[in-house]
């Protein structure tokens, strides 16, 4: 089969970046004039720069310290790398103009550096930050000619699970190559959610009302691989045996609300959860921690899931299906003895089951754990966009393929490629109800298809092949349309490749399994075996 000229399967990150396996990046020519400080010639020097010994000393004199070069050509992508070789107070920063367009952090450690970026300006700089006295060498910056990684935006921390099984934090920026599904891992992006549930490891907290039943802290080793995990244990009263959290002033999406906590069998084969408010009632759900099965649910309105992971863990959500706006909900945890009554008929007094990470969201599906610990804590949504450039695609036909799965809810999920704009796109759109794809050529529609979709948290492969008259959809190895009409875009207008609409909207959420871009069109032959 044809070589892609862009891949991406989940496996390399940093933070801000999603490495692609293709291309292999290519860089340009040397635009930097002495970026070994041999002499100062090629650069501007502004406030208090000494250039000598093949070193360029920053200092901080004056209302601005820096140096740059008039090199730059707006809207391209570079490649700086640098070196700072000593650092006695104080931080650098580099970009893109005089004291604008910042390209990095404020950087002070002696090392080195290396940054891709876009230009907003048509000069490279190097500027003081507050009192400073820093020295650099070895600055360079090349044109990247061919580059398909994405630039990942998420302002909060948020958890994946790592290779090893457990449950992690992942730094600001930082994109989450996840395997909670076992095997080979996927590119998990999410929605903006907030854990409302303030204590969602310390159920030994006031905040969780205990009825007939105590909480031993930090009994067992945990999802995360600490001994964090709780003991719930009922008391000897044949009746009823919970804890309840009381969460107020929850912001009514009209979607759903989930409820979800992390249980380990111990001695009690079953849980439940219980949630709802005065005004909507109370549902009630079972949980086999046996068999990491669903069991009843006792009322309509209330849908359930359980997650295995591992070590006998399962993620226990019970979800709210009703669109009605709650000022409360009331999360309670039971330990039970089977899957259709509350009470426990002869309770020991000893016997229990393990507990953590308790979460409530309003949403109408479960997300990726949201540590809590006194309030409750937002997890902003991923951000992955901007892989490739004109030299990536082939804006006359070629082929847009997309393996993974998504989330449960009825809102358009895109995956795009375009030049930044709704002017000149295509994306594949993927929903609970449905699968579409869309080609847009100057503003105009140049081809549409859409079918209702099952199962959208089953992974599907996806390829959309367009050319001038000849646009085709496949889903798992079958085709599902074909059109022999339609206009396709100019020379080198593709220049971006998106999980979002093309301009911004409709982020998508998901596990993405892999992503491809092919520069020619693909063959039925080629397109059934690349979807099957």
């Amino acid at each position: 089969m044809t070589t892609p000229s862009l891949a991406m399967i989940p496996t390399g990150f940093k933070a801000g970046k999603l490495y692609s396996v293709l291309p292999t990046p290519i860089y340009g020519s040397e635009l930097v004039t002495n970026g070994d400080f041999a002499t100062g010639t090629g650069w501007t020097e502004t406030g208090n720069i000494t250039i000598a010994g093949g070193e360029c000393r920053i200092l901080s004199t004056g209302s601005f310290s820096g140096i740059n070069q008039d090199i730059l050509e707006i809207g391209k992508r570079y490649l700086v790398t640098f070196d700072i070789t000593t650092s006695v107070s104080g931080f650098i920063k580099i970009g893109s103009s005089n004291g604008g367009s910042q390209i990095s952090a404020s950087e002070s450690a002696v090392g080195s550096y290396s940054f891709v970026f876009t230009a907003e300006n048509t000069r490279i700089s190097f500027a003081r930050v507050g009192v400073c006295d820093i020295s650099i060498d070895n600055v360079s910056v090349k044109d990247v000619i061919a580059n398909g990684d994405f630039d990942v935006t998420r302002a909060t921390t948020a958890t994946r699970v790592n290779e090893q099984g457990l449950i992690e934090s992942m730094a600001n920026n930082v994109p989450r190559i996840d395997y909670t599904d076992g095997g080979c891992p996927v590119l998990l992006t999410e929605p903006q959610s907030t854990n409302l549930i303030t204590y969602s490891e310390d159920f030994s907290n006031a905040s969780w009302v205990k009825e007939r039943c105590t909480i031993t802290s930090n009994n067992a080793p945990s999802p995360n691989g600490i001994i964090g995990a709780d003991l719930l244990v009922p008391n000897t009263d044949s009746n009823t045996s919970h804890i309840l959290d009381f969460v107020s002033s929850v912001t009514g999406t009209g979607n759903g609300i989930v409820v979800s906590i992390f249980a380990k069998k111990k001695d009690y084969n079953w849980i439940a959860i219980r949630q709802g408010n005065g005004a909507s009632g109370l549902g009630l759900a079972f949980f086999d921690l046996d068999n990491g099965v669903v069991g009843n649910v006792t009322s309509a309105g209330y849908s359930s899931t359980i997650e295995g992971f591992g070590n006998g863990w399962y993620k226990c959500n019970m979800i709210i299906n009703q669109s009605a706006i709650f000022s409360d909900i009331r999360p309670q945890i039971y330990v039970v003895e089977n899957g259709t009554s509350r009470n426990i008929v002869s309770p020991d007094g000893i016997g229990g089951i393990y507990i953590w990470g308790a979460q409530a969201e309003a949403l109408p599906y479960a997300t990726s754990y949201i540590p809590t610990n006194g309030s409750t804590v937002t997890r902003v949504k991923d951000v992955v966009n901007n892989a490739g450039d004109v030299s990536t695609f082939n804006s006359e036909e070629g082929v847009l393929f997309w393996e993974g799965s998504g989330f449960t809810d009825s809102a358009a999920r895109l995956i795009s490629l375009s030049d930044g704009t709704n002017t000149n796109r295509m994306y594949i759109g993927y929903s609970s109800t449905f699968i579409t794809a869309v080609v847009v050529v100057g503003g105009g529609l140049s081809y549409v298809y859409n079918f209702v979709s099952s199962g959208v948290s089953d992974t599907v492969k996806i390829a959309l092949k367009y050319k001038e008259n000849d646009f085709a959809l496949y889903v798992n190895g079958v085709k599902k349309d074909s059109q022999l009409s339609g206009s396709i875009y100019p020379i080198n207008i593709l220049n971006r490749l998106s999980f979002d609409s093309g301009a911004g909207t409709s982020n998508f959420f998901g596990k993405t399994k892999q992503l491809k871009v092919f520069k020619t069109a693909l063959s039925d032959a080629e397109l059934t075996a690349l979807t099957s």
